[in-house]
């Protein structure tokens, strides 16, 4: 089959300079919202998705029962980027593969293409970039999840587009056990089609478990033995196409339940190219770049996540130790517990002697800011209001003590006896305040 005339409608790019960080929407021209490209008689469209962060994997919004493979949830951030509305169908798999021409379903061109395999949808893409000079590839497994979730328009639905199944997915309740045409359900927030259900999609990365911290625009490993396949099929029930379930094949597996979907990131995006990169001040100060940020103190090495917050910062994976606590003050007692009890002016010459080590400004995260970490994933939970209300019933068992012991004391006097009362260290340190008996999760400003 001969290939016809392409004809790529891509107008305004670059043409109109704009500014704005990719974790928000950015004014793009109308023209660059929706990029729409034909190839001979087959036509398909892509849709913009503006970068930002989201908390990927087992979201409480998702299935009760997650399997190991899409915990812990985590934070992504993402830069901009464009995913194809619908499934690569049959029509334009043949016009671009014609001596590849797979019989079952070709009596309908709208159908997505499957009994694909990871390395022929490569070799796919490599061809459609020669034609259209564009670099057309696979979707990476966290720009999938982030496409199909809506984006920074997600309305937090278990399937792309809504909580129920039947209205945006072909499944093993209503599909008949067969695939069907493209774009026949609702689409999701983004205008996305198909994201679950109908056919699985083949995407770029290696598939590996998920850990803990912020990880920017992820690619998976570089090397493995299985490929990660998304969105489940007509073949799936509904506990297997919801928007976290992964799945995995190896390269050279094919099957009439998996196809693959086009996506894009456009040369010398200007939202990418004016962007703060990931762990770097919004206002161009010091150029950290890293996701992960790791400074030595009395020969331990503490490690930081980059969170990325309204105002990002990073924060240290875990708790001062008794140990840390004990090498840098020369006192108290080793362990693996957590520090605890100091005083405000201890705590601040402690910090001030791991800059002097480290090179490096310290500060003790506030509850917002360790909350604001659990919420994003990037540190697991700790349980700090569950120690606040443990510390105020302390608190209050305290106070109604030292009024026992106040009226108590007026009959012990009679007899010459001292009780113990509001000096008692103990009592002092509940008096203290919270601050002294919560542990200490340091981080660095940005």
């Amino acid at each position: 089959m001969n290939i016809r005339t392409i004809c790529v409608y891509i107008t305004a790019l670059l043409l109109m300079p704009f500014a704005g960080a990719w974790a928000k929407r950015s004014l793009v021209p109308d023209s660059l919202l929706r990029l729409d490209f034909q190839v001979g008689e087959a036509s398909f469209s892509l849709q913009r998705v503006e970068g930002g962060a989201f908390v990927m994997g087992a979201t409480s919004d998702q299935y009760d029962e997650h399997t190991i493979s899409d915990k812990p949830a985590h934070t992504v951030v993402l830069s901009p980027f464009y995913m194809a509305e619908t499934e690569v169908t049959n029509e334009l798999w043949h016009i671009i593969m014609p001596e590849r021409r797979i019989v079952e379903g070709w009596m309908d061109p709208k159908q997505p293409i499957t009994y694909i395999t990871w390395d022929d949808a490569q070799l796919f893409l490599q061809r459609l970039d020669s034609l259209t000079g564009m670099p057309f590839r696979l979707p990476t497994e966290a720009e999938w999840e982030f496409a199909a979730r809506g984006g920074n328009k997600s309305k937090g639905f278990r399937f792309a587009g809504s909580d129920i199944a039947d209205q945006v997915a072909w499944y093993t309740t209503n599909a008949g056990f067969k695939k069907h045409q493209v774009a026949k359900m609702q689409p999701n927030e983004l205008g996305l089609y198909d994201m679950t259900g109908n056919v699985s999609e083949w995407c770029q990365d290696w598939f590996a478990p998920y850990y803990y911290g912020t990880e920017p625009d992820p690619k998976g490993p570089e090397t493995g033995e299985k490929r990660i396949v998304r969105g489940g099929s007509y073949d799936n029930c509904a506990d297997n196409i919801h928007l976290s379930c992964r799945q995995y094949f190896s390269p050279d597996e094919a099957n009439n339940c998996i196809g693959f979907r086009i996506a894009i990131t456009l040369p010398n995006d200007p939202v990418i190219a004016s962007a703060p990169k990931v762990g770097e001040a919004a206002d161009g100060g010091k150029n950290t770049k890293a996701l992960t940020r790791t400074i030595r103190v009395e020969g331990q090495r503490l490690k930081f996540l980059y969170v990325p917050a309204e105002q990002p910062y990073y924060i240290a994976e875990t708790n001062v130790s008794q140990t840390l606590w004990a090498k840098v003050m020369g006192q108290g007692q080793k362990g693996s517990d957590d520090a605890t009890g100091m005083t405000r002016a201890d705590r601040n010459r402690f910090l001030q002697r791991c800059a002097r080590q480290s090179g490096t400004a310290l500060a003790i995260a506030t509850d917002e800011q360790i909350k604001e970490a659990e919420k994003l994933q990037v540190i697991k939970q700790v349980g700090e209001q569950r120690k606040r209300k443990a510390w105020q019933k302390d608190v209050a068992s305290a106070q109604a003590h030292r009024k026992r012991v106040q009226k108590a004391q007026v009959f012990a006097d009679l007899v010459g006896v001292k009780l113990r009362h509001t000096d008692d260290p103990v009592l002092r340190s509940l008096e203290s305040g919270y601050d002294a008996l919560q542990p200490m999760r340091l981080i660095i400003r940005l």
